[in-house]
């Protein structure tokens, strides 16, 4: 699965920069922090004691580094107006913001931070109740936790938990009141934003107002803000180890009209993330290793009147992202239990106001349980160029068109679906195909519990995930989609963990590369040819890459103890059973060995019914099951006459009395 990004367990970054000096305010030599950078000079540390302030900063172009003693727990930069401004040229390799605390008050004005043409590090800070009212600002200002136009931004291991974009007042006569803000945490427009290790939680991009009455317009109440807790407009974005929950684009403006040409206002879209592309030059959106869970797209505003909207039913765009006219890329990253009307998880189309083609890649990801009350549970995309979905998997996503995958207006570039799996849906993976473009989407190598759409190397049959409600989705011995999917142009050399693909004699369809029963179980034992040795068989076989022997129910198989290679005389080992498969997080350090057996022994854990030790020549009249002696020794079973699944492995020690660790073996009588 996706790494858990290090923030999650509240692991937060540190670091400072070389510094010529090194600057304490407040102090009794600066009153203020603001009077320590005035006269601190590029390369200068301005550190601050803990505690609470109320100040409103400036950076002024200085190439220094701004942090506080005892981190964000303990100092906090507050009040109801901006905290912090970079507009003279601040660059984001030279000026550092680090370990601060800022918590906006009800009402207030501005963003915390405002990054104007220049750069800016933002590492280790904390960001929360950034709350304002769009008619307490400027005419067109909304504020979320960070502002940025034309900066270049890199946040490292950085908080935003419930913060709020402006929200339009309410309207009682012409005009109607202005759009909900965008970016409940981050609004960057020009530029560039990279985030690392950041979490992103409970943040929202602010209601349309309401109208009541005084139009006579087709609008009714304004549209929500976009992007919960990113809006990102003409600027590239990229993310990584990051995790997005519970964020939330705005809901569209009520209508109180009593006419019945008033509608409701249009909902907000982009739950977590809001990106666009305006301009002819193309802009990038690429997350890497992240997670997005229970973000959601707004709602359209309540109509009192004849309503022609969907008043109060979920009906944003893009669940936990919307992208529009980008070039984007997403590998490696879980998406679980979003919501939108259009794109339970992800919408990516065109941009009416932008000549690029928008292209489109997800790679190595899982997307479970979203939901879209309309069109593309999982992904919907509109209009794309060279649009692809390689080695994801799509399970338990719901629509009333396209539970995982719906695609409109074709794609003039093409589109490939491929070495991906399908499973549990509410409702037919793939929607309607509409547009001119449609017969380029080419499905291939895919695997379904249900029908797919005709395509070379696609199969139908239950993927065999280790366990769906507890969201795993690695793969189990046995799996169809082992060694079934194809290398195509473009696909990841490695899966989801990191491990290579492909492993066997073909990649695995889905995100997971099947590598046996845990990521040791090839033993230690050298083989002379820089590999591992396989010493446990049955029936003469170690069961290959997957480690599995199937055997029917009734069988009486021959079990044999290999001696390691080049050894001159027998060797003794100790060997232990589990009964089923062992789970993936079941893995047991063997301390003097450095290596790890993918199951518990049952000499450490001997009240456990499902294990026991199968052969024992250390002591071979004594608890196993089988007396065994030195290897090589081979043993016939009686015969297994119920289905079973037992797995096998064990320690061996040759003749230079070095212990090695064999591989594993699970044997499925069936």
């Amino acid at each position: 699965m996706p790494r858990i990004p290090h923030v999650v367990a509240v692991v937060l970054l540190t670091g400072t920069l070389t510094a010529q000096t090194t600057l304490v305010a407040p102090s009794a030599s600066f009153p203020t922090i603001q009077s320590a950078i005035a006269v601190a000079q590029n390369g200068d540390v301005v550190e601050v004691p803990p505690g609470t302030y109320v100040e409103a900063l400036d950076l002024l172009g200085k190439a220094i580094t701004l942090r506080s003693q005892a981190g964000p727990n303990a100092t906090e930069l507050r009040g109801p107006q901006r905290k912090l401004r970079a507009v003279g040229g601040e660059s984001r390799a030279g000026t550092l913001v680090q370990g601060f605390r800022f918590t906006g008050l009800l009402g207030g004005n501005w963003s915390s931070i405002e990054v104007r043409n220049a750069g800016l590090t933002i590492r280790d800070c904390r960001f929360s109740s950034i709350t304002v009212s769009l008619a307490a600002l400027p005419s067109g200002m909304t504020a979320p936790a960070i502002d940025g136009l034309g900066a270049d931004l890199l946040l490292e291991g950085c908080v935003f938990e419930n913060c709020v974009a402006a929200t339009a007042a309410d309207s009682v006569a012409t005009p109607l009141p202005a759009p909900g803000g965008d970016g409940g945490a981050i609004r960057i427009l020009g530029g560039r934003l990279e985030l690392r290790d950041c979490l992103l939680r409970g943040n929202h991009a602010g209601f349309g107002g309401n109208d009541f009455g005084g139009s006579f317009s087709f609008t009714g109440g304004t549209r929500g803000g976009r992007g919960g807790a990113i809006a990102a407009t003409d600027a590239d974005l990229l993310v990584k180890d990051c995790l997005f929950e519970d964020n939330h684009a705005g809901d569209g403006g009520g209508d109180f009209a009593p006419l019945p040409i008033i509608v409701a206002g249009q909902p907000g879209d982009g739950g977590a993330i809001h990106a666009t592309a305006t301009a002819a030059a193309p802009r990038l959106l690429e997350i890497v290793d992240s997670l997005f869970i229970a973000n959601r797209a707004g709602s359209f505003g309540f109509g009192l009147g004849v309503s022609v909207g969907n008043g109060g039913v979920l009906a944003g765009s893009g669940g936990a992202i919307h992208a529009a006219g980008m070039t984007v890329r997403i590998e490696a990253s879980f998406f679980f239990a979003n919501e939108a009307q259009v794109g339970g998880a992800i919408t990516q189309v065109e941009a009416s106001s932008t000549t690029v083609t928008p292209t489109f890649q997800l790679l190595n990801s899982v997307l479970v349980d979203n939901v879209a009350s309309g069109i593309g549970g999982g992904l919907f995309g509109r209009g794309l160029g060279d649009a692809e979905v390689q080695h994801c998997v799509f399970s338990g996503n719901g629509a009333g068109d396209g539970a995982a995958i719906r695609l409109d207006g074709g794609s003039p570039g093409g589109a490939r679906v491929a070495n991906s799996i399908f499973a549990a849906s509410f409702g037919p993976d793939f929607g309607s195909l509409e547009g001119p473009n449609t017969s380029a989407v080419v499905f291939s190598f895919n695997l379904s519990d249900q029908v797919l759409p005709a395509g070379l190397g696609n199969l139908v049959g239950d993927p065999l995930f280790v366990s769906p409600s507890d969201l795993d989705f690695h793969l189990r011995p046995g799996s169809p989609a082992i060694d079934a999917g194809a290398a195509l142009a473009g696909s990841p050399t490695g899966d989801w963990d990191d491990d290579p693909r492909p492993f066997g004699r073909a990649p695995d369809i889905g995100a997971d590369e099947f590598r046996g029963l845990g990521l040791l179980a090839a033993g230690t034992v050298p083989d002379g040819a820089g590999g591992s040795a396989d010493l446990i068989r049955v029936e003469g076989s170690a069961g290959g890459a997957a480690r599995l022997v199937v055997l029917p129910v009734g069988s009486a198989p021959l079990w044999s103890i290999d001696a390691p290679p080049a050894a001159t005389m027998p060797a003794h080992h100790l060997i232990w059973g589990r009964l089923g498969l062992p789970a993936l997080d079941e893995s047991y350090r063997i301390w003097f060995l450095g290596a790890d057996m993918c199951f518990t022994p049952a000499l450490v854990d001997p009240g456990n019914p499902l294990l026991f030790t199968f052969a024992d020549s250390f002591d071979p009249l004594g608890s196993g099951l089988v007396s065994a002696s030195p290897a090589p020794f081979a043993f016939r079973s009686p015969p297994i006459g119920l289905p079973v699944t037992i797995t096998l492995q064990g320690l061996i020690l040759d003749d230079q009395l070095r212990f090695g660790l064999t591989n594993a073996i699970a044997v499925e009588f069936r």
